[in-house]
């Protein structure tokens, strides 16, 4: 027992909810995926810091719901979108911003998607450079609209540490 008395927990491992198939490692990629589309045109050698995290859409809704930084058109088109019990969400900043804990794109993806090649079946909606992105299903084509959409602030309901 006196063993334990100087130990420090460095990591841990917590299995997945068993509705969760999509890994961190596989929403990365497919938000890198989705980064590199002619719809963002996001300048070569951009910069740009990237923030992935796994919440419930319960939570993300309430926050995205009470954050006064997003305009109500952007924020409107977000939350109308069908959205899974658990999502991945992508957060893309730079520099200057993340220091002030502000964003400049908000991507949202299903954490439920089985299908693991494809960032067609599993991205739900964006916001970026005045766009809000959204998947468009029949075609599997990322599609935008025209949305006021500048920063916002980072989510940090479940992100103490940030």
């Amino acid at each position: 027992m006196i063993l334990w008395l100087y130990s420090k927990i460095t990591h841990f491992i917590v299995p997945f909810h068993p509705e969760m198939h999509l890994s961190a490692k596989e929403a990365k990629i497919k938000f890198k995926t989705i980064l590199c589309t002619p719809e963002l045109n996001i300048a070569l050698h951009s910069s740009l810091f990237i923030r992935m995290f796994l919440t419930s859409s319960d939570s993300f809704r309430d926050h995205l719901a009470k954050d006064p930084s997003i305009p109500k058109p952007s924020k409107d088109a977000l939350l109308k979108k069908v959205m899974p019990s658990f999502i991945w969400v992508g957060e893309l900043s730079t520099k200057e911003l993340i220091k002030q804990r502000k964003g400049m794109g908000l991507f949202v993806f299903d954490a439920t998607d089985l299908d693991a090649l494809s960032y067609t079946h599993s991205f739900i909606a964006g916001l970026f450079q005045d766009r809000f992105l959204y998947m468009d299903y029949p075609t599997r084509q990322l599609k935008y609209s025209d949305k006021s959409f500048t920063t916002f602030n980072l989510f940090t309901n479940n992100l103490n540490g940030f």
